[in-house]
């Protein structure tokens, strides 16, 4: 195996893994952010021998947690090199699903979404349910009995969260518990 610096990979040649330069580089730019995306793997071969840079940048990643900075991890790859790193005070959004999220990226219609739209005629006056419109919608589909939403109204206050589902006697009781705990972001 040889290292190369980013950009000086000879032709035809494959990258397996980041190394020390660019994890450096990346270590010094991230201390000024206040938001970090992570989507997929680091590497092309996700062996042990080859995972070394993805796990140094769930160190870096997890330093930069104890800054205020809030990470989401995409995709299976990325989630597995921090699974395990983290301690109680640092706090991570998780998705092991990447291909929902590149579709949302890409601005494309999700489908889900996409039914509700078309299934509800009504306008929905969303300045009477959230505080604060501007700040970014979470959508939990099949969000079951509502505690992972509560949590999470809980633990980032400046966000709104929706939890759409269709078994009546979870809604009623989501929309009891959410009114007893005079939540506006949820």
């Amino acid at each position: 195996m040889s290292m190369y610096l980013p950009g000086l990979i000879s032709l035809g040649w494959t990258p397996v893994d980041i190394g020390p330069s660019t994890l450096e580089r990346i270590s010094s730019l991230l201390s000024s952010y206040k938001k970090i995306l992570w989507i997929g793997p680091t590497s092309f071969d996700l062996t042990e021998e080859f995972s070394v840079g993805a796990t140094q940048l769930g160190q870096i990643l997890n330093k930069a947690s104890h800054n205020s900075c809030d990470i989401i991890l995409v995709g299976g790859a990325a989630c597995k090199a921090v699974k395990g790193m983290s301690d109680s005070s640092s706090q991570y959004t998780a998705s092991e699903n990447e291909s929902i999220v590149w579709e949302f990226l890409k601005g494309r219609i999700l489908p889900g979404i996409a039914a509700l739209d078309k299934s509800y005629p009504y306008q929905i006056p969303w300045d009477d349910v959230f505080s604060d419109t501007t700040q970014p919608l979470f959508v939990d589909i099949g969000s079951g009995n509502g505690l992972f939403l509560f949590q999470m109204a809980r633990n980032w206050e400046g966000l709104n969260f929706l939890g759409l589902e269709m078994n009546e006697k979870l809604v009623v009781r989501c929309l009891q518990d959410v009114a007893s705990a005079g939540k506006r972001n949820l």
